[in-house]
């Protein structure tokens, strides 16, 4: 949802006459999901697990054949704008192929506070694109059904930063004014992963997103329902936050945090978190 007012504002300042090349911008992809408040599609599929889908199979599958022979085949690079799930919260950060010069590029033209080296997984969007030979990052704009300025202004200007890059518009034309001033250089991850329950419980996760945590450190606690703490949850390296769950209710295997570390080897050739 976030990405929608980073398109309203784009194209409220977009001069055309001014434009080399062509903008294509989708405020909406799950239009079934969107208007049901919720994740999957019409059938309850996850589009971004099943990319690049099929024509003449499921509605969802037929759905995403579609996107991608009418939107995607066209162009060029694409710039994939997220939130986060319902009941989880996320930092400004961009999963990208960082191994990819082109995609590492465009990850760091984004600002995000956090860049996680991601190579792609089968089903996503991300992944179909790198498949065409189409570069593409995804851009996570904060938490879901929440228009936080901050980050809107933050994506915008990394919008900003990709066509000035790839000289589709003139630095300093009217588009800029609105563009926020460089934040500080983003945290580069290597490699993430996702900390899953081992029981239900309430669950409260302690550290803040963008936070560092250490190995060791207690980073979540899950008591039961009469308030006895039975499980304490520690983290298992040195990272940074990506993102969290807010929702108290937890059930076993539930997510509770998205842990990114920071190895001194640079990038893997082969990076996923499981979760696009």
């Amino acid at each position: 949802m976030a990405g929608i007012p980073v398109i309203h504002q784009l194209f409220s300042k977009l001069d055309v006459e001014h434009l080399s090349g062509t903008v294509v911008a989708v405020p909406v992809v799950n239009v079934l999901g969107f208007l049901r408040f919720q994740r999957g599609f019409g059938d309850g599929a996850d589009l971004n697990r099943i990319m690049p889908g099929k024509k003449g199979g499921s509605a969802s599958q037929s759905y995403c054949a579609a996107l991608i022979s009418k939107v995607i085949r066209h162009c060029d690079y694409l710039l994939d704008l997220h939130t986060a799930s319902f009941g989880r919260v996320n930092s400004l950060y961009v999963r990208a192929d960082m191994k990819d010069a082109t995609t590492h590029r465009l990850a760091l033209l984004q600002q995000p506070q956090i860049v996680v080296h991601n190579s792609g997984i089968d089903g996503s969007l991300r992944g179909s694109c790198a498949a065409l030979g189409k570069p593409c990052v995804t851009v996570e704009i904060g938490d879901p059904q929440v228009m936080d300025p901050s980050k809107t202004s933050a994506a915008l200007s990394g919008v900003m930063n990709t066509l000035e890059f790839f000289k589709m518009v003139e630095a300093g034309s009217s588009l800029f004014e609105i563009r926020t001033p460089p934040p500080a250089p983003p945290v580069l991850v290597s490699r993430s992963f996702w900390v899953f329950s081992t029981c239900g419980g309430i669950l409260t996760v302690k550290p803040s997103v963008a936070e560092w945590v250490r190995k060791g450190q207690v980073v979540a606690e899950v008591h039961s329902i009469w308030g006895e703490l039975v499980d304490t949850v520690c983290s298992s390296h040195d990272g940074i936050i990506v993102g969290k769950s807010t929702n108290p209710v937890c059930s076993t295997g539930d997510r509770i945090l998205h842990l990114g570390v920071c190895d001194t080897g640079g990038f893997p050739e082969k990076a996923s978190d499981g979760h696009e």
